[in-house]
């Protein structure tokens, strides 16, 4: 998937676009929170919580009914969607206590039981510049990422009888493209032809995670999500060429038969607390592919005056591909003023062999374990200074005898900053808690044995983003 930028580079095979279009916080630790009481002897908080419920649930629910036709690719696992574990690096399975628990770690909502309303903004711009074998040097991937984020939490555990009472949550997290609008881009191409199967996959895609998390005892929290996919299963594609004009010759869809379908794809989760200051998470989190292509390629060829069809060309492509991964995170704090989580992720990107067309390319990609680490500082009661940093081996080898997949290692820097803003208690009871982030990827220069010779690639990504979350 080349980029504009980089105009000399092959363009080679047919594409087909378009194919489907369809519209408890740790930080670090702080104590319980004593909420005031009002007039009846309730908190103060609890009452209002009741007359916010009205108003809360159908917004919620048309949240939810707007975005269940979503379309998704991984931008999660790329880029995040929490601004405070973007902060942190995205060492966060230990934490997950915010709307993007139900990505890292569902387990981790139920840390914080409450009603909880989210929305922010994404931004990243990639750029990545290559030098192809015969010398020439251009950019060969740029695609700005803008998008929202919504998401929603709801305190199940208060609505149960006393008796069984226990912390257990459930939400969404949505993240869409500033269009509004998601398309599946299915890049068709020969298993020889330059592509980007990592960084170049995240763009103009909405994601979705649906989950739960509950506390099974005083020290044991588990939790449940799944990643909604839609997956399009492609089949008996026909192209006619019509050279009735030579200098425009025109390619148009002459059949194209798609059978799409929902994927489900579930993440399970479990959080350790044995100590107030210490938590302990794991996460495992099911890949996939998200489209396939099955089946023939027709062409015919329209020369004004008679058809000329060729032979059918076989091709089973998979697109989109997102590696399993399984997380493994330890969070502590010290003096209730230090936060640190360090985190582990294994993912595996070897299960995808590319099986392009008829030709065999071998298995060009290795499962990679990335390493992260996050400290959050919390200087004032309401605000927090974050600063994280992973490293991301690529999954491409270096010799590539068959394919020209393009991807470097990643060196991530981030920070960023967490304010709670509290309202006169006269007024509302419900703080408005604020995040942004900054986080910036460095790809080094690195030289591949390619099909077409010596490739380098090399870059920069940078990624920002914010958001404003409602408790109630």
């Amino acid at each position: 998937m080349a980029g504009p930028g980089l105009s000399a580079l092959p363009e080679v095979g047919a594409q087909v676009r378009d194919l489907a279009r369809r519209d408890r916080q740790l930080s670090p630790l702080p104590p319980r929170e004593t909420r005031p009481e009002g007039p009846h002897g309730k908190p103060l908080a609890d009452q209002r919580r009741t007359d916010a419920r009205p108003v809360l649930l159908p917004l919620l629910l048309l949240l939810f009914l707007a975005q269940t036709s979503a379309l998704q690719a991984d931008i999660a696992s790329e880029f995040g969607i929490s601004p405070r574990a973007m902060a942190m690096g995205n060492a966060y399975t230990a934490l997950a206590d915010d709307f993007s628990g139900y990505f890292h770690n569902p387990a981790g909502v139920a840390t914080r039981p409450h009603d909880t309303l989210v929305a922010g903004f994404l931004f990243n711009q990639p750029r990545v510049m290559l030098r192809l074998p015969d010398g020439r040097e251009g950019v060969g991937f740029d695609e700005n990422l803008k998008g929202g984020l919504l998401g929603f939490s709801l305190d199940l555990g208060q609505w149960t009888p006393a008796r069984f009472r226990r912390p257990w949550v459930m939400g969404m997290t949505v993240v869409f493209p500033d269009s509004f609008k998601t398309y599946v881009n299915a890049d068709i191409k020969p298993f020889d032809e330059i592509q980007y199967p990592v960084f170049g996959r995240a763009h103009d895609f909405s994601l979705m995670f649906i989950g739960t998390g509950m506390q099974l005892h005083r020290m044991l929290y588990l939790g449940v999500s799944v990643r909604v996919s839609f997956t399009a299963d492609i089949r008996d594609l026909s192209l006619r060429f019509d050279a009735s004009n030579i200098l425009k010759p025109v390619i148009t869809y002459n059949k194209l038969d798609i059978n799409p379908d929902i994927e489900m794809q579930p993440i399970v989760g479990v959080l350790l607390v044995p100590w107030e200051n210490l938590r302990i998470g794991a996460a495992w989190r099911k890949g996939g592919n998200l489209v396939t292509f099955l089946g023939a390629v027709k062409v015919t060829v329209d020369t004004g005056t008679f058809d000329l069809p060729l032979p059918p060309y076989a091709m089973f492509v998979m697109d989109f591909y997102q590696p399993e991964e399984i997380a493994v995170s330890v969070a502590y704090a010290f003096l209730d003023k230090l936060l640190l989580a360090v985190e582990l992720t294994y993912a595996g990107w070897s299960a995808y062999n590319l099986p392009y067309g008829r030709g065999t390319p071998g298995n060009p990609l290795q499962d990679i374990l990335i390493p992260r680490v996050g400290l959050e500082y919390r200087p004032l009661p309401d605000l927090s200074a974050r600063l994280g940093y992973y490293y991301q081996p690529t999954p491409v080898k270096s010799v590539q005898p068959f394919t020209q997949l393009l991807d470097a290692d990643q060196h991530v820097f981030s920070t960023g900053l967490g304010y709670i803003w509290r309202w006169p208690e006269s007024y509302i009871a419900y703080p408005l808690e604020f995040g942004l982030y900054l986080q910036f990827k460095h790809l080094p220069r690195r030289t591949l044995d390619t099909v077409a010779g010596k490739t380098s690639v090399w870059g920069r990504h940078l990624n920002m983003g914010l958001s404003v979350q409602f408790r109630f």
